[in-house]
């Protein structure tokens, strides 16, 4: 059975957190939580979290992670009111750390605030490996707009499985064609991008972008990528 994500979309902030769960077990982590704020009234309120959390316990899930990406600009966290509500550890990555120092001195925070990541309650290192019930999650580092950004892949539990090549992105040359269709490379396993057996039926059909944003000129920076399976 594949990871369900269900997504709780928020149109103030225009942000995304997801419930990630496998069906039929009760193990669930929620990603990038948001706690809803007023700045005319310098308010804040529950409503978004409330959404999640009455999510969770009509499905009856047990939240294990509540996991941040990293620190958002953009909307405040609800992480903490969630943990207080439904359980659950929260995490980020241990680059966290560089970024309180600048936000401490940017933000005029009192000098009482730690920058060791003692806030939350777990701070993952790189390519750190975690399990959500029968579901495994790698702590992906993707620093960007802070060099905290985390990404979380989140997969099946399995000792044989193999993790195939086939490709998510690429950069065509100015002769790629239209349509190239590539095997997978998992011998004898399942293909872990498809989750089919054979993993030999497994093909990746990369097509690049015809045009560019908005159209107005051709795009050839990446592809897209649709994955198929066969069964043998």
């Amino acid at each position: 059975m594949q990871p369900t994500i269900q997504p709780f979309f928020d149109p103030a902030t225009w942000t995304v957190t997801y419930v990630v769960y496998q069906e039929e077990r009760p193990e669930c982590a929620i990603i990038d939580s948001v706690l809803d704020y007023d700045p005319k009234a310098g308010r804040t309120s529950t409503a978004s979290a409330d959404k999640v959390i009455a999510f969770v316990r009509e499905h009856e899930l047990q939240v294990e992670w509540i996991l941040e990406t990293h620190a958002h600009a953009d909307h405040l966290s609800a992480a903490p009111y969630l943990r207080s509500q439904v359980g659950g550890k929260i995490a980020i990555g241990q680059h966290i750390r560089s970024v309180q120092g600048v936000f401490k001195k940017l933000f005029n925070l009192e000098p009482e605030f730690r920058l060791d990541g003692s806030q939350f309650d777990h701070l993952f290192e790189e390519n750190e490996e975690f399990a959500i019930g029968g579901l495994t999650g790698k702590a992906l580092h993707v620093p960007g707009h802070t060099p905290a950004d985390m990404a979380y892949q989140i997969g099946m539990q399995s000792s044989s499985a193999t993790r195939c090549s086939c490709p998510t992105s690429a950069r065509p040359a100015a002769t790629f064609p239209v349509a190239m269709r590539t095997s997978c490379t998992a011998p004898s396993a399942s293909c872990w991008t498809c989750r089919a057996i054979p993993a030999s039926s497994c093909v990746t059909t990369i097509r690049p972008r015809a045009v560019g944003p908005h159209g107005k000129r051709p795009y050839m920076a990446s592809v897209k990528a649709t994955f198929t399976c066969t069964m043998a």
